[in-house]
């Protein structure tokens, strides 16, 4: 495979000897601390995107996806895969109740287990 690019839209951290570091590509000039602080702003915000919801949380958030897709008559239902413990979620029409898609599908899940199942008979077997 073959990747194409400008090397100047990286930024890399560059040492130099007089103990200040400065960034390469754009941005160049920089100091450490600024890209550091740069970085540190970045990764908070990935954490507040990433944090735990309460059960109420997620209730309420599923309710209220639930209200939404009334006007389409989907519903959504939530379930946990028995062996691999992921979270699958099917869209139902509420007609005559059928599935209208599973995400992600429980064959597949089945499959990810048999083989999680398979690597653990491989790794565990004693020679």
């Amino acid at each position: 495979m073959r990747i194409e690019g400008n090397a100047d839209a990286f930024t890399m951290p560059i040492i130099q000897s007089g103990g200040r570091a400065e960034t390469a590509g754009v941005g160049a000039g920089n100091s450490s601390a600024e890209w550091v602080a740069r970085e540190s702003e970045k990764a908070a915000k990935v954490q507040e995107l990433r944090k735990e919801m309460t059960a109420e949380e997620v209730v309420k958030q599923v309710e209220n996806a639930n209200h939404q897709l009334k006007i389409y008559d989907r519903r959504l239902e939530f379930s946990i895969h028995d062996e691999t413990h992921k979270i699958m979620v099917k869209v139902i029409n509420t007609n005559d109740d059928s599935v209208i898609r599973e995400i992600p599908s429980e064959k597949a899940l089945d499959m990810l287990a048999y083989v999680w199942k398979l690597t653990g008979i491989l790794l565990d077997e004693k020679r």
